[in-house]
C-alpha cells in the first residue's frame, strides 16, 4: 500500500512538474530530457573528501560548532564565577 502512494505521488509531482515547464516555456519538454553535465570540480572525487567538506562548510554543522563553543564559554565563566584564581 505504501508502494502504491509512493507512485502515485511521484506520478502527480510529475505532472505537476510537466505542467509547470509547460506554462513557463509555453511548450512541452523535448524527449528526451537529457541529465547535463556537471562542471568538473564542482563535486569531490572521493567521499572522504565531500565528507571533510561538508563537514567544513554546511551552515548546520558549522552553526552546532559555534554553539558547542558557546557553550563552553558560558561554562568557563560559570566556573570563574563560582572558583577564584
Amino acid at each position: 500500500a505504501q508502494l502504491r502512494a509512493t507512485i502515485a505521488a511521484s506520478e502527480g509531482q510529475l505532472q505537476l512538474a510537466y505542467a509547470t515547464y509547460v506554462e513557463l516555456t509555453g511548450a512541452p519538454p523535448q524527449d528526451p530530457l537529457a541529465r547535463p553535465d556537471l562542471p568538473k570540480g564542482l563535486v569531490p572525487a572521493q567521499v572522504a573528501e565531500a565528507v571533510a567538506h561538508a563537514r567544513a562548510h554546511h551552515p548546520a554543522l558549522r552553526a552546532a560548532k559555534m554553539t558547542e563553543e558557546s557553550y563552553g564559554r558560558d561554562a568557563e565563566a560559570e566556573r570563574a564565577a563560582i572558583y577564584p584564581d
